[in-house]
């Protein structure tokens, strides 16, 4: 199936300038990352396989001791191995430099699989969009959750607290219920016409306060102080960092329903300029992170690290299709 035509009309207008503001983009980033890991991630994913099933998540080709009463299992055994090994190629670029702490990389690859899954359990159907819209509240009362997914994230959420610092893993705690919270807003429908609205709910659906956490382990010589007031603007770099590096492949399949086109449509500008502007926002964003973490060199490097990762995870990833823009 080919593009529509107003994609077509639009790309062939327009191709040039996304490719000249992505190549401006990363480069004013800094982006040097030399490409994919793929040992690292075969490695991690098998060990990731072991520890899903070691927490009783359905896995294809082997046999769990999962929950055999929720509705959904023979389509989630074929459904969490993509989503785990998205975990995994997150972790092993933006969280390299977490390789030394293997405990660390698994948890971080297990909560990306548990927040992708509560984003997209919708596919599985109406007995797990309703799991998911509960999962807060059960979580909060301790109530087993039917769905193993869900019951394993929820456990891996408690244990947060053996890995992080009180106010951490509070806040890893608290941006993971957010998130399902915004689950459910999405499946309101509200149609968003507030510029304010919608980076509220990108914040709350992009799980950055996590995400931010994650960067700074607690076995490096870093205090909470090096770091704490760089994760607002951390937030920011994650979340249009993805705005941004999306923008094409959305356009090509005709999505409008995102950041940038929502953005352009509230201030009444081009979707070129809406593109601008969220990488002009990145960029000061970034700028300032490395000016408050320069007092802790083992900070920076983490985020340093980090930061070429996850650009690298967005520039080699085929879900991004930016090699189309000859990348």
């Amino acid at each position: 199936m080919g593009l529509p035509e107003i994609t077509q009309v639009w790309l062939q207008s327009n191709f040039s300038e996304v490719q000249a503001i992505y190549r401006s983009f990363l480069n004013r980033a800094g982006f040097t990352y030399p490409g994919p890991c793929t040992d690292a991630d075969s490695k991690l994913y098998k060990l990731a396989i072991e520890e899903s099933i070691r927490r009783s998540i359905p896995y294809p080709e082997y046999v769990t001791n999962a929950n055999e009463d929720f509705p959904n299992r023979k389509k989630l055994k074929a459904y969490f191995g993509p989503i785990l090994f998205s975990g995994v190629q997150i972790t092993t670029t933006a969280y390299g430099h977490l390789d030394a702490s293997p405990h660390l990389q698994m948890i971080v690859a297990l909560f990306t699989a548990f927040a992708i899954y509560m984003d997209e359990a919708h596919q599985l159907g109406a007995d797990a969009q309703e799991d998911v819209d509960r999962f807060q509240e059960r979580f909060l009362s301790g109530e087993r959750h039917t769905d193993p997914v869900l019951q394993a994230g929820d456990v891996l959420l408690k244990e947060m607290y053996q890995y992080f610092g009180r106010i951490q893993a509070n806040c890893i705690t608290a941006a993971a219920l957010n998130m399902s919270t915004s689950v459910i807003l999405e499946s309101t429908k509200i149609e968003v016409t507030e510029p304010s609205y919608a980076e509220f709910y990108r914040r709350m659906s992009g799980v950055t306060d996590a995400y931010s956490l994650f960067i700074f382990p607690s076995n490096r010589n870093i205090n909470l102080s090096d770091f704490i007031q760089t994760v607002p603007e951390i937030g920011v770099f994650l979340n249009h960092t993805n705005d941004i590096l999306s923008f094409y492949k959305e356009e090509i399949a005709g999505e409008d329903v995102n950041y940038i086109s929502l953005l352009a449509k509230s201030q009444g500008i081009s979707k070129i300029d809406s593109l601008r502007l969220a990488v002009e926002k990145v960029i000061l964003a970034h700028e300032n992170i490395i000016r408050v973490l320069g007092c802790n060199k083992e900070a920076l490097d983490c985020y340093r690290s980090f930061s070429q990762g996850y650009m690298a995870y967005h520039v080699y990833g085929e879900r991004y299709k930016l090699n189309e823009l000859g990348f």
